[in-house]
């Protein structure tokens, strides 16, 4: 498929364009594909792509993954190859999405909510006039979950380094306790 008919049904951001869970899901897909050639990067900053005019063909690496350990901003991982660890010893550390870690947001104001973390998991949201609200993320992290984790440049620091795993799996949110029962 030519590039000018992706773009026809896709819209392709410019740098730094906010885009949805779903546009980036797309694009992802169209990228993996090899459907834009060498011009399109797709980095896990959040939900943002940008072009490029490097000319050189994009890479996008996917791995399946087992979860093994959860923290706040991080999990802790190995490759999965559907029957088998590929490396049973080989830890990886995996950016969590960026709304479902703990630094951006413990103790910090964001849209009138502020939130504190009582795990890394569980957290209660307060908005002045409202009530508070415990919330987890749905569904639970748990040890031994696969996970799709992707392979590029993230803004979590690990002893020092920025990571580059970060997972991709679109399906985890928060959600108050009572409506996650």
């Amino acid at each position: 498929m030519a590039t000018n008919a992706i773009q026809d049904t896709l819209r392709i951001p410019s740098a730094g364009d906010p885009i949805s869970a779903r546009e980036y899901g797309k694009l992802v897909r169209a990228a993996a594909s090899g459907q834009f050639g060498r011009n399109v990067i797709l980095t896990p900053h959040g939900t943002y792509a940008r072009q490029s005019n490097v000319a050189q063909p994009s890479i996008i690496e996917l791995f399946t993954m087992r979860i093994k350990g959860i923290s706040g901003d991080y999990l802790q991982c190995r490759k999965w190859d559907g029957e088998n660890e590929i490396e049973p010893t080989t830890n990886y550390i995996v950016a969590k999405p960026w709304l479902l870690r703990r630094t951006p947001f413990d103790g910090l104001m964001r849209n009138g909510y502020s939130y504190i973390y009582t795990s890394n998991v569980q957290r209660v949201s307060s908005k002045p006039n409202l009530e508070d609200e415990t919330q987890v993320t749905i569904p639970n992290y748990v040890v031994d979950d696969e996970i799709l984790v992707v392979r590029g440049p993230t803004t979590v620091l690990f002893d020092g380094e920025y990571l580059e795993y970060m997972e991709l799996s679109p399906i985890r949110v928060w959600a108050s306790i009572e409506s996650a029962s």
